[in-house]
């Protein structure tokens, strides 16, 4: 986004369906529309889930009362914060899956014994191409 903000600024649309409409035609923009509300549909869903399931799980609350706390929190900081609320609540939850992220991957190559040790185990297992991405992304 560091990258590319600029140019769509500089552009003067405020929403991707206006970018569409000027670039392609009503019906691409609409269309566009249409998939972003199923997107977030969906994803609004699986973080309530998550959060019920958190609230659930360290709180020892049933599903009603953390469904019921989770959007509280989650309106509250956008009524108040707004957009630049949201946008950085955005931000520490990206810091945090990726300390997360580093911490999972440090302690398995810890546990693993590094990549030495992972390049042996898969050799003797017959696995040769263990690192290879490449070969993955054609096979399939």
């Amino acid at each position: 986004m560091i990258i590319g903000s600029k140019a769509i600024r500089r552009l003067g649309y405020l929403t991707q369906s206006e970018m569409m409409k000027s670039r392609y035609s009503q019906q691409t923009a609409r269309m566009l529309s249409v998939m972003i509300l199923i997107f977030m549909t969906f994803s609004a869903a699986s973080q309530m889930v998550g959060i019920c399931n958190f609230f659930g799980t360290y709180l020892g609350l049933n599903y009603e009362w953390a469904v019921i706390i989770g959007t509280s929190i989650v309106l509250i900081y956008s009524l108040f914060g707004g957009f630049r609320g949201v946008v950085l609540t955005d931000i520490i939850q990206f810091v945090l899956l990726l300390c997360s992220a580093l911490i999972v991957f440090v302690t398995a190559m810890s546990h693993s014994g590094g990549i030495a040790e992972i390049q042996q185990t898969a050799k003797l297992m017959g696995k040769t191409d263990f690192l290879n991405f490449f070969l993955e992304l054609v096979i399939i």
